[in-house]
């Protein structure tokens, strides 16, 4: 018996060595984490003191009394003064704006863009796109997306009338398709997932489709190439928003391909910064004409991405930089009615590494094949899963978390984040809570459709996260209300069946939310199109954000109907004076 009892005291000591192991190893991996907190902490404090001259520099243009000119009002004042263009020291070296772009470390990179480049776009984009004094060109991205910048330049270089509308107006669908009507645009740029859900009809007065953002499928080429210029555009933020333009359709190939724009080349290189044989995957790289100065006080960034360019030769290149400037300087830039080209300047000194890869083609065509990195596209948006996982990192109810795309449907793909939450935070079934926090603190666009809660995140054998084995979100038995309460009228049941079928969700209630169900701006043109077609109303993707539930859209629903009732069963040719009153 003594022996029994001294051998399960040994057993007992050795399960609290074990024990006392795994604290020293749980508080040495907190250290690292308050050590790596600690870090990150750090990281964004000097982010934001390097970059507190941008704050300043705010404060400073609000401070300024500016002063409004009304060019209608006080046109007899301007109309003397010369019309000549005025006389401007600014060089092609110059800054001619800033603009952030995605970052991988979850801190977007402000993109700092020359004049020198500009220029080259807007008359390489004329000329292109063929775009006239007569034409009419369709602003249709955000001003602070990179995109908008070509549809600026392009109309108001060339005397072309710039077209403005309300963001409503432009989510592609009836409403879109009446603004191209109405105001005979005969340009458009826009994202091949906006112009898939783009219903194709007769555009009489549209010369031009350009997309950009991601690669269009053939299909997509062949049905709006139709009797118009169809051009597939690539590039950068990094390079002036294009490093190439490709006619597609009409006689050309409708394999989206791209080639180097006007002052532009592009390499597909090796790790060794050689060029690849044909078919073989590499890099992409991009030299010429408009490449950016750096990332605004990110100099490590730019030193890792602005790479010197391998093919001048070391000993002449710092001389022929200098050279270029200055015969870059000597150039008086504009933009003629002639569209002539810019003057070709020097390869650049410098290559920007895109992170894209790339093969070349047998005829000398380059094709893209995604990301070197785990940078995404979705819908046209350039976005890094690392920025909404730094978010949700932040969140302390979160352990570990990971976003990635999912395309289980082809053509649908979305934004999906797992996370492991605190043991103190496992009573929390789904991630609704966390997806409406992300909607406070990210753009709509990046806002996961879905949040799974996972036990734990599967891994490799050699620790990192296994995405190949994360699940695909359930969505039969999702729902943003607590309780579900089923359609009523015959209105809400179709609309339900319509939520459904675009949701992919089984079960859902009148009080769900569309767009916390995983519902995104495309989706909303979908589903109004559907709705249309079902109730033969006027509806609008406005009424769906207004009211995104079923019983809220059913209400709208049964009011566009009553009110078509009632004007239909007015005469049509009633005199003035024999019309009666009715009251509401």
């Amino acid at each position: 018996a003594e022996g029994g009892r001294q051998k399960a005291e040994g057993g007992r000591q050795k399960a609290e060595g074990g024990r006392r192991k795994a604290e020293g190893g749980r508080q040495k991996a907190e250290g690292r984490r308050q050590k790596a907190e600690g870090e990150r902490q750090k990281a964004e404090g000097g982010r934001r003191k390097a970059e507190g001259g941008t704050e300043n520099s705010v404060s400073k243009i609000q401070n300024l009394k500016s002063k409004i000119v009304n060019l209608t009002t006080d046109w007899p004042a301007i109309a003397p003064n010369l019309d000549t263009n005025p006389t401007s020291r600014v060089t092609p070296a110059n800054l001619a704006y800033l603009i952030y772009t995605s970052g991988s470390t979850g801190l977007p990179k402000g993109v700092l863009v020359p004049h020198g480049g500009l220029v080259n776009l807007t008359e390489h984009k004329i000329r292109t796109c063929d775009v006239h004094p007569d034409s009419c060109v369709l602003q249709f991205f955000s001003l602070s997306f990179d995109a908008s910048i070509p549809e600026l330049v392009m109309a108001l270089g060339c005397g072309a009338k710039l077209c403005l509308a309300p963001r409503q107006s432009l989510i592609p669908g009836p409403e879109l398709l009446a603004l191209l009507r109405r105001h005979q645009v005969t340009h458009i740029t826009i994202t091949p997932s906006a112009l898939a859900v783009l219903p194709v009809t007769e555009l009489p007065d549209l010369k031009m489709v350009l997309v950009g953002g991601e690669a269009p499928s053939p299909d997509l080429i062949e049905q709006w190439s139709q009797n118009r210029r169809f051009i597939n555009a690539y590039g950068p933020t990094e390079v002036t928003v294009n490093a190439s333009m490709v006619q597609c359709g009409n006689g050309h190939p409708l394999l989206p391909t791209i080639a180097p724009s006007a002052n532009k080349q592009l390499y597909v290189l090796d790790t060794n910064l050689q060029p690849v044989p044909i078919g073989v995957l590499g890099e992409l790289h991009i030299g010429g004409v408009g490449l950016a100065r750096g990332y605004f006080n990110r100099p490590d960034k730019t030193a890792d991405t602005f790479i010197p360019n391998p093919f001048i030769k070391a000993e002449g290149r710092r001389q022929k930089a200098e050279d270029g400037r200055r015969k870059a300087e000597e150039i008086h830039y504009s933009v003629p009615a002639t569209y002539s080209p810019t003057p070709p300047l020097p390869h650049s000194p410098t290559l920007y590494k895109t992170g894209d890869l790339a093969a070349y083609l047998p005829d000398g065509r380059i094709r893209l094949f995604g990301r070197i990195d785990h940078q995404v596209k979705i819908r046209g948006f350039r976005i890094e899963p690392g920025e909404i996982e730094a978010v949700l990192a932040d969140q302390e109810t979160v352990q570990a978390c990971v976003v990635i795309v999912r395309e289980d449907h082809p053509g649908d793909k979305r934004l999906v984040a797992y996370v492991v939450l605190e043991q103190s935070q496992a009573q929390i079934e789904d991630g609704r809570e966390l997806r409406r926090l992300l909607k406070t603190k990210l753009p709509e666009y990046m806002v996961p459709s879905d949040v799974v809660v996972l036990d734990q995140l599967p891994l490799t054998p050699n620790g990192k996260v296994d995405t190949r084995s994360l699940p695909i979100p359930d969505r039969s038995s999702y729902q943003s209300s607590d309780t579900i309460l089923a359609p009523r009228t015959d209105t809400e049941k179709a609309l339900a069946q319509i939520f459904s079928t675009l949701l992919q969700v089984d079960s859902i209630s009148i009080q769900d939310d569309f767009f916390e169900l995983g519902g995104h701006s495309l989706l909303a043109t979908q589903l109004v199109a559907q709705a249309l077609n079902h109730f033969a109303i006027e509806l609008t993707v406005a009424d769906l954000f207004e009211a995104p539930t079923i019983i809220g859209l059913a209400e709208r629903v049964e009011q566009h109907q009553t009110i078509k009732q009632l004007q239909s069963a007015l005469p049509e040719d009633t005199e003035e004076d024999d019309r009666e009153e009715i009251e509401f």
